[in-house]
């Protein structure tokens, strides 16, 4: 996280202040997950992904530890990867 939190990037940086509003008390007190990315299946782009979750106090990265997250996430992959139509 401190990582992001030393990004140069714009988005990154407004990105971490939502996470950080989201997460508060001020916030949405049921978001359990945000996520931030592309998630089509038809394209990924390496380190274009970011997933926090809940953590006792604020918010943190997602790990392989936080099982009940990734239920949530695999539970909702089909909005995630969906793409509006090209017309």
């Amino acid at each position: 996280m401190e990582n992001l939190r030393n990004s140069k990037k714009p988005t990154i940086l407004s990105l971490l202040e939502f996470a950080e509003w989201a997460f508060s008390d001020d916030g949405l007190p049921k978001l359990q997950v945000l996520v931030w990315g592309t998630f089509t299946r038809e394209i990924t782009f390496m380190n274009s992904q970011l997933y926090f979750c809940r953590s006792e106090d604020t918010f943190k990265s997602l790990t392989r530890a936080d099982h009940y997250a990734w239920d949530i996430l695999h539970e909702n992959m089909d909005m995630l990867s969906f793409t509006y139509p090209v017309i």
